[in-house]
């Protein structure tokens, strides 16, 4: 027949290809041909969507629910943009405050940042995000393996005296913040009932008491004695 083998290769591959709905650059196709082609690939691709859609119908038969609950599920949800501020507030506001914002406080604090919400929609959201606020840990003096000495009561609660620097008092307490306990040593003269001197530590240990007392001498610079008064745990 005089007809080379690439060329009977090129009509085979030719033909797969229009069969599979594929027209190529040098088919000899007529109009009404490819026109008819585009139809049946069409149809097929109709074909295998409601193949898709028996198939979802009948899980959605077996799982009891109905069909249009899928359809709705898939359809592309309306981003809530507001919502979306509201969720990204409150998770900078969890980190900021290093998780120990509860609802109330956290209400507060969206409520100054402009938020227009109530108690239930902050306990919902919280909830949903899991932003779960830390329990503080009670707070306890370290216990000293040492007897402490129990010095005579000079005071005896003559909480009056007519003179200053004759009759000191002083005490810790401690303060919470963010990197823990932090303990405040003050020094407050009975006369006239004004702080002395004060310190900070982050142990309420003999040196925070030292130092205050230091700082009280240095600043009042007493020429008598003076009766130094606190409880036994200062």
């Amino acid at each position: 027949m005089g007809v080379g083998l690439s060329s009977i290769q090129r009509w085979i591959s030719q033909y797969k290809k229009e069969q599979q709905g594929i027209t190529t650059k040098a088919s000899g196709l007529s109009p009404e041909q490819i026109r008819i082609q585009e139809l049946e690939k069409h149809v097929k691709q109709l074909k295998s969507d409601n193949q898709i859609l028996k198939k979802v119908q009948q899980i959605c038969r077996c799982l009891s629910i109905a069909a249009s609950t899928f359809y709705y599920r898939s359809k592309p949800k309306a981003i809530n943009a507001e919502q979306v501020k509201l969720e990204a507030a409150m998770k900078q506001v969890h980190v900021d405050m290093d998780a120990t914002y509860g609802k109330r406080r956290m209400l507060i604090e969206l409520q100054t940042m402009g938020f227009n919400l109530g108690i239930h929609k902050v306990r919902t959201v919280m909830r949903r995000l899991k932003l779960i606020a830390k329990r503080p840990k009670m707070h306890r003096y370290p216990s000293s393996e040492k007897a402490s000495v129990i010095a005579p009561n000079h005071l005896n609660r003559q909480f009056n005296p007519e003179q200053l620097n004759t009759l000191w008092s002083g005490d810790i307490t401690y303060i919470r913040t963010q990197q823990g306990w932090l303990y405040l040593a003050v020094i407050m003269d009975l006369c006239s009932r004004n702080e002395i001197s004060w310190a900070f530590s982050d142990k309420p240990n003999s040196e925070l008491t030292t130092k205050t007392i230091r700082l009280a001498v240095n600043k009042r610079q007493p020429n008598d004695d003076v009766i130094f008064h606190s409880n036994q745990g200062a």
